[in-house]
């Protein structure tokens, strides 16, 4: 009986000391070696600011805490832009680090030189992010392009055009000459020059340069002209991310994105 009581006392104290409180991922400081981790592992949480990891490679969730870092970090991105937007949910100007100009947002979004459609497709991203009705840039007024060299072309003047939301639409226009004229007067030009159209259906046609549209493509580009130092409009192959005119450095393309 004795030794019956004294094997369960034995059991009882065994138990004991296995159950005490147990070590978890969550409860280790950056940089500590302590409870199997080690210090790549460590420091990883002390830099994310998620669980550490075990030598198993399990965080405290069953995650690494390189994903739970990009979580962190994605929540903290969307909780700034969420809070840099209005009651509405769009987000204002300044916090697209945009200029505001006539009740509308201009945003340089250049972040390459870019074909014309892929410019057309991240002023679609940036305007959807925004919360925001948008397009690729559209000019209407003398104002409103004087606006847009001043903040936005003026520095590249040797360097970069910027593509425009002025096209002419093979749909409407199969034939491609039905888009330019070279040698042509004043009233066949102009006929010309109305084949063309802006994305927001804007029938502005005061920008054209010289003799453009010449017969480059059915694309458009504010540019710069170094013969006659000047900007204005010009048509553009779409296809192309650059521009070479003959004797001189190539222009880039900027992408310069206009919301509403």
């Amino acid at each position: 009986m004795q030794r019956a009581l004294a094997l369960v006392l034995s059991a009882l104290m065994t138990t004991a000391a296995c159950s005490g409180p147990k070590f978890s991922a969550g409860d280790a400081t950056a940089g500590s070696s302590a409870g199997g981790l080690d210090s790549t592992s460590a420091g990883m949480a002390g830099k994310s600011g998620a669980p550490a990891m075990s030598q198993g490679g399990q965080a405290g969730s069953g995650g690494s805490s390189a994903d739970a870092g990009e979580t962190s970090s994605s929540a903290a991105g969307e909780s700034a832009m969420a809070g840099a937007a209005g009651a509405s949910g769009e987000l204002d100007c300044t916090a697209l680090g945009g200029h505001e100009f006539a009740g509308h947002c201009y945003v340089d979004a250049t972040t390459k030189s870019v074909i014309f459609a892929d410019a057309v497709a991240q002023c679609a991203e940036l305007a959807n992010e925004a919360g925001r009705a948008g397009h690729l840039l559209v000019l209407d007024s003398v104002e409103e392009q004087a606006f847009v060299l001043s903040q936005f072309l003026s520095e590249y003047t040797d360097i970069s055009d910027a593509w425009l939301g002025l096209t002419c639409d093979s749909t409407h226009y199969p034939e491609f000459t039905s888009c330019y004229c070279i040698n042509c007067d004043a009233s066949q030009r102009g006929e010309k020059r109305a084949a063309w159209a802006w994305v927001d259906g804007t029938k502005a046609d005061f920008g054209w340069t010289g003799q453009n549209p010449d017969g480059e493509g059915r694309c458009s580009a504010f540019a710069y002209n170094p013969v006659n130092t000047t900007w204005g409009w010009v048509d553009r192959n779409c296809s192309k991310a650059t521009h070479q005119l003959a004797g001189y450095p190539a222009h880039d393309y900027r992408t310069i994105c206009e919301l509403e």
